[in-house]
């Protein structure tokens, strides 16, 4: 009786391919898997949306000491961009998509309170803005204020839900919203912000909540999870 011997060997690639080798000819079957995932990112930019309104001058230093701490804090080598607006009654681009890796710091003479709190206006020209870039997808916005909106022109708080709506069901964003003296719970939600939380209204308890916010965001990125909810008082 002749006898012979049959050589198979069955494995997946790193694309997900079932890779199939029959005595030594190689065949490849391409798989079509599709997780439906709305998780982030590594790479996921972050725009920070800081109040600079009149009001906050109570905070002296502490904004901008912060802020530098949360630059230090993300600064991961996975490609990221860091946009840092401050706002008033007019809106300013401080920092625009400036890579994490190498973002500079900012200064005391950079962060100047004045004016009112044009809220809407600065979120909503940042959400468009950046919609209409090619770095559009997976992105975190972190916008913290003292008080609410009382003088935009341009945008309302429908707008802004709408806005919040679309960036986070196609382009898969998260919103963080930090606010004092008021009910951040409910004024973050009714923008559609993914976390919502509150704040003490003086200078620890900012630097506490930028700190717990940094550490939640750098989580996310660091897992691929979305944010998790923290507590800052």
């Amino acid at each position: 009786m002749a006898s012979f011997s049959v050589t198979l060997c069955i494995f997946i690639n790193n694309k997900n391919n079932v890779c199939v080798c029959w005595n030594s000819k190689f065949y490849v079957k391409k798989q079509n898997i599709s997780t439906n995932k709305t998780t982030p990112t590594m790479n996921s930019d972050i725009i920070f949306i800081l109040d600079a309104s009149s009001s906050m001058y109570k905070m002296g230093k502490e904004p901008v000491d912060s802020l530098n701490q949360f630059i230090r804090e993300q600064k991961i080598n996975d490609g990221s961009t860091f946009t840092l607006v401050l706002f008033n009654t007019k809106m300013k681009i401080l920092l625009d998509e400036k890579s994490l890796s190498t973002c500079e710091y900012i200064y005391y003479d950079n962060y100047v309170p004045s004016g009112m709190t044009a809220l809407y206006d600065a979120i909503g020209t940042m959400i468009e803005n950046k919609l209409e870039s090619k770095r559009n997808r997976d992105v975190i916005m972190v916008i913290l204020t003292d008080g609410e909106e009382n003088s935009s022109q341009r945008y309302t708080k429908d707008k802004i839900q709408r806005l919040t709506k679309k960036a986070k069901s196609i382009y898969n964003w998260q919103f963080v919203y930090l606010g004092a003296n008021q009910d951040a719970f409910e004024v973050g939600t009714s923008l559609g912000c993914n976390i919502s939380t509150g704040y003490e209204y003086n200078p620890n308890g900012m630097k506490t909540t930028i700190s717990k916010c940094c550490t939640a965001i750098k989580t996310s990125k660091l897992t691929g999870e979305k944010i998790k909810n923290f507590k800052t008082c």
